[in-house]
């Protein structure tokens, strides 16, 4: 496994992390990373793979949004780390291929930006990664959760990343949904524009794919996915 460099911003220096004398070389800064890559490498092989797919999306978002570097890194961070919590899933809910869940498979489901946030945070990841893992599954009318925030209350990387996340999901083969064309999920994601997403991050999304939509929607992918 190849350890990520310390020098990643997933881990700011004390001055972002809030952790006093804590460098970019210090052992327990590297510690972290390879904490997080364990995380990531341990998650199931679908979640790990929509994670640097939900990356390469919500880099290219922050991209054509124009906003600065540090921020677009703590973005596409923020979108590969955004599932880490389901690493916590019961074994019953990770084999689940039925497309109706139980009051308590829901109920498991919902925690999963509680436990990502509580992971990071005990391993000092800067706070906008985060907010992106926490706040994913918010939307703009209060529907969300885990905190039902609505509007500009939530942090534009977690709107980013939920834009990114049904985008991902909607043209992925599961084992109870056959992946949509990328122009079909864009007209989904039309649908809720506005209501549960920012239409403006969605139109963002568009102009990153190509004059054909049809085409697929790997060249979105940048390369720079993992956590090194």
């Amino acid at each position: 496994m190849k350890m990520p460099h310390p020098h990643n911003l997933l881990l700011y220096p004390a001055t972002r992390a809030g952790v006093p004398g804590l460098r970019p070389t210090d052992t327990k800064t590297a510690l972290s990373a390879a904490a997080l890559t364990l995380f990531v490498e341990s998650q199931d092989a679908y979640t790990r793979e929509h994670g640097r797919r939900v990356a390469a999306y919500a880099e290219r978002i922050a991209r054509q949004l124009g906003l600065a570097q540090a921020d677009v890194e703590a973005v596409r961070c923020g979108g590969l780390l955004h599932d880490i919590g389901k690493i916590a899933f019961s074994p019953n809910l990770v084999c689940n291929t039925q497309t109706t869940l139980s009051a308590a498979m829901r109920a498991e489901i919902r925690r999963h930006p509680e436990i990502g946030r509580a992971i990071l945070e005990t391993l000092h990841v800067a706070r906008p990664v985060v907010e992106c893992v926490h706040y994913h599954h918010e939307r703009l009318d209060g529907s969300g959760y885990p905190c039902g925030l609505a509007a500009d209350r939530i942090p534009l990387g977690a709107q980013i990343i939920s834009v990114a996340d049904c985008f991902d999901a909607l043209t992925t083969d599961r084992p109870y949904q056959k992946g949509k064309r990328p122009e079909e999920a864009l007209s989904i994601l039309e649908t809720l524009a506005g209501r549960a997403l920012s239409a403006e991050l969605i139109q963002a999304l568009c102009r990153e794919l190509p004059p054909a939509a049809g085409a697929s929607a790997a060249h979105l992918h940048s390369g720079r996915t993992g956590l090194h």
